[in-house]
């Protein structure tokens, strides 16, 4: 994804730069002043148009909406731009907008996980939990180990009351957090079992 970034042409391009700058002194050291006068007129236009040019870009980087709308401007099926814009939209509640966004990068990749994730928060945040769950679903086939689609798939069952379904969910996130040593997070998770499994409890009494 990073493989088109301009940022990564900077330090390559010095020494074309540096060609460049002194291929011309070195030129203009063998032509005559008056000529010398006709090659600055030109040079003057061409610096002109660079800073004009450089203005233009550095007003994408004035923050990362504007980066990622520009983004999306100037490229094809750009499911990352997309998806990285839904996400600074839901940070300052532009939630509508938002999900068009995750939509769009979820249609141009549908194994795209990380889309696939921020789409169902956002069926959450609807009230969608139906929907909710198939994204979260659909989030980890893609990436199983994914803990936070475990975590708020998990908070989607005991929500609609299907506390059972979380359970085998909430235990490989255990799994996983004893892999990693997680010690703080294995005590959530066997708190959040626990909750789960009296939620159980109680459904089954009569």
């Amino acid at each position: 994804s990073q493989a088109m970034a301009d940022r990564y042409t900077y330090i390559p391009l010095i020494g074309i730069f540096i060609m460049v700058a002194w291929g011309l002194s070195f030129a203009a050291d063998n032509l005559h002043n008056s000529k010398k006068v006709l090659l600055q007129i030109p040079l003057l236009f061409v610096l002109i148009a660079l800073s004009l040019k450089t203005w233009e870009q550095v007003g994408y980087w004035k923050n990362g909406v504007t980066l990622y709308r520009h983004s999306i401007e100037v490229t094809n099926k750009n499911y990352l731009a997309y998806n990285n814009l839904g996400f600074l939209l839901s940070l300052t509640s532009q939630t509508n907008e938002a999900f068009d966004m995750f939509r769009k990068a979820v249609d141009i990749n549908p194994n795209f996980g990380d889309a696939e994730y921020n789409l169902a928060n956002t069926f959450m945040h609807f009230g969608r939990t139906d929907e909710a769950v198939i994204h979260f679903r659909k989030a980890l086939d893609i990436n199983p180990n994914d803990t936070k689609s475990i975590n708020n798939l998990c908070e989607v069952y005991y929500l609609i009351n299907r506390p059972a379904d979380a359970v085998p969910l909430m235990q490989k996130a255990l799994t996983l957090a004893k892999a990693a040593g997680d010690e703080s997070l294995i005590k959530t998770i066997t708190t959040n079992l626990q909750t789960l499994n009296q939620a159980i409890g109680s459904s089954q009494k009569p």
